[in-house]
């Protein structure tokens, strides 16, 4: 009787190691998966400013060019 609860109470404490360790992971990928958006976010952020300010420096060189 003994044997067959300490069997079930191993099996019990493996089940909920698995689940712990796949909550863990799930919670790892979610953390990298919003760090690249916001990594991919800033970057696109600095690509329209670099564009912006290049076509602020162009109007600039036009328009001083034509007087």
């Amino acid at each position: 009787m003994s044997m067959t609860s300490n069997v079930t109470i191993f099996i019990i404490i493996i089940i909920i190691i698995i689940i712990i360790i796949i909550i863990i992971i799930i919670i790892i990928i979610i953390i990298i998966i919003i760090i690249i958006i916001i990594i991919i976010i800033i970057i696109i952020i600095i690509i329209i400013i670099i564009i912006i300010i290049i076509i602020i420096i162009i109007i600039i060189i036009i328009t001083c060019s034509q007087r």
